[in-house]
Order: C-alpha cells, then sequence, then structure tokens
C-alpha cells in the first residue's frame, strides 16, 4: 500500500488508518507492503484489521487523528491534494464516500 507523504506516521505507530477513493484492499486480515511510492521497496507490513465506506462529512477529528493529521480540514486539505484530477474535475464534496481502512504495523524492514 502506498503511503508517499506518511509513510513515516505509518512505521512509527501514529497513522493507523488511511481513507482511499476505490476499495483496492479486499479482505480484513491480510497484510500488504508499506510503500513510498508505486513501485518501490517495502519498508514494511501492515495488517487490516478494518475496512468501512464512510461520507467525508462523517470523518470526526478522532478518525482525522488516526490518519496522522491535526485536524478534519488538515486532512479534507491533503485528499485534495492527492487527488488532484479528481478535486479538479469535479470537485470534493462532503457528502462523497470514501473507503476507510483501519491498520497495524506487522513488521518493519527498518
Amino acid at each position: 500500500m502506498i503511503f508517499s507523504g506518511t509513510w513515516r506516521a505509518v512505521l512509527s505507530g501514529q497513522k493507523t488508518q488511511t481513507r482511499r477513493l476505490k476499495r483496492g484492499i479486499r479482505q480484513v486480515g491480510q497484510t500488504y507492503a508499506i510503500q513510498s511510492a508505486r513501485g518501490g521497496g517495502s519498508l514494511g507490513r501492515i495488517r487490516i484489521l478494518r475496512i468501512w465506506q464512510q461520507r467525508i462529512i462523517d470523518v470526526s477529528e478522532e478518525e482525522a487523528k488516526a490518519e496522522g493529521f491535526g485536524s478534519v480540514e488538515e486532512w479534507f486539505s491533503v485528499l485534495c491534494d492527492v487527488y488532484p484530477v479528481w478535486h479538479r474535475e469535479r470537485g470534493m464534496h462532503p457528502m462523497d464516500m470514501v473507503w476507510a481502512f483501519e491498520f497495524e504495523v506487522v513488521g518493519s524492514a527498518r
């Protein structure tokens, strides 16, 4: 799983959730490599603990902190930066749905 700007927060345990536009991950309990870029080497592994879908407006301050951010506003700003084409072409709407994944680090390559 790619964590371009947040992989250090994942490895330190500060980031324990992520939200994506597409589900991608299919199964709770599955493990994935932590990567800083597509095709990059594995920095460690995470295990998926929970998967759910939620509206952007329903993301709480606690969940934004579990994402490694200080606030929902900061998280939302980064979400718009991560998906610039989607944001530019149709805009991010608070009622849009995202896939949420809770995980734990189960191995580190460092």
